[in-house]
C-alpha cells in the first residue's frame, strides 16, 4: 500500500513486485497452514504446543522458508520487492515513516513467525503420537503445492531482472494514460 499511496513509477514498480511476491507467499503459506492443522489432529491450527506429528520436519523446512520470505529476508523475492518500495519511497513526503512503519513490521512479523514456528515444531512433545501412526491424505505428495509456490518465489529472485523491468514499464504506462486512452478511445484523449 505504500508503494502505491506514494504514487511515483519507481515506488509503483515496487509494490507490483510485491504483489507478485506476497500472493505466491501468502499461497504457500495457507497451504501449509492446512497441511500442520491436518496432520495435528485435535490440536488442529491452535497455536499451542502439541505432540509432534507425521511430516514435521519437512513441514518445518518449508514453513521457515516461507516466513522469510513472507518478512522479507534475504534471500527470497519478499526481500527484492521490500527494497524496490523503499527505494521507490526515498524523497517522498513522509518517506521515513513509511521505512519504518516497513522495517518495523517486518521485525515484528520476525519475531510472530519465530515464535508459530518454535512452538509448533520444536517445543512438541518428543513422544510418537497416534497423529504420526495414521494415513495423512496425499503423505508426502500433499507437499508438492506448497514446494511448487516456493519454487516460483525462489524463480521471481532468479528472474528479478526480467521481472523488474516488466514491471517498471508496466508501471511506466500507468502514469502515462493518454497512450492507453488513445488505444482505448482512439484518437486524441
Amino acid at each position: 500500500m505504500a508503494g502505491v499511496a506514494v504514487f511515483q513509477p519507481a515506488a509503483m514498480t515496487g509494490a507490483l513486485y510485491y504483489l507478485v511476491h506476497s500472493t505466491l507467499a501468502g499461497a504457500a503459506l495457507f497451504l501449509i497452514t492446512d497441511l500442520v492443522a491436518a496432520r495435528r489432529g485435535e490440536y488442529g491450527d491452535a497455536l499451542v504446543g502439541g505432540p509432534r506429528f507425521a511430516d514435521s520436519e519437512a513441514l518445518s523446512g518449508l514453513f521457515f522458508a516461507v516466513a522469510i520470505a513472507v518478512v522479507g529476508l534475504p534471500p527470497l523475492s519478499g526481500f527484492i520487492g521490500k527494497l524496490l518500495i523503499l527505494q521507490g519511497v526515498q524523497g517522498a513526503v513522509g518517506g521515513a515513516w513509511i521505512w519504518a512503519v516497513i522495517l518495523g513490521t517486518s521485525l515484528i512479523a520476525l519475531l510472530g513467525f519465530a515464535r508459530a514456528g518454535s512452538l509448533l515444531f520444536w517445543k512438541s512433545a518428543a513422544a510418537v503420537d497416534e497423529c504420526r501412526a495414521q494415513a495423512q491424505p496425499g503423505g508426502r505428495a500433499a507437499l508438492a503445492p506448497a514446494v511448487g509456490l516456493l519454487g516460483l518465489l525462489v524463480a521471481a529472485v532468479v528472474a528479478a531482472g526480467p521481472l523488474t523491468d516488466y514491471l517498471q514499464a508496466a508501471s511506466n504506462q500507468l502514469f502515462r494514460p493518454e497512450v492507453y486512452m488513445r488505444a482505448v478511445l482512439g484518437g486524441a484523449p
